[in-house]
């Protein structure tokens, strides 16, 4: 699990781009819905929800899946180009 300072990382420009240069489109994570601050974190780095589902060990509980899709390479390339 990632805390805080670990997403402010990932939701950086420039670490997104480097996942990027792996040809991977989107990133996925999932999240308890009771981690509100978690949640308001991930949505502020552009993650968008896409859907919840019951906790699979935890009855009662529910997680929260969360996308965020990545630059293209080429747009990538185009940002590195410029900076």
């Amino acid at each position: 699990m990632h805390n805080g300072k670990d997403m402010e990382e990932l939701g950086s420009i420039s670490r997104m781009n480097e996942l990027s240069s792996f040809a991977w489109d989107e990133v996925r994570l999932y999240s308890n819905e009771q981690m509100e601050r978690n949640l308001t974190l991930y949505r502020r780095h552009g993650f968008v929800e896409v859907g919840r589902r019951p906790h699979p060990s935890r009855p009662g509980q529910v997680l929260v899946d969360m996308v965020r899709k990545l630059p293209s390479r080429d747009s990538v390339s185009a940002i590195q180009t410029v900076f």
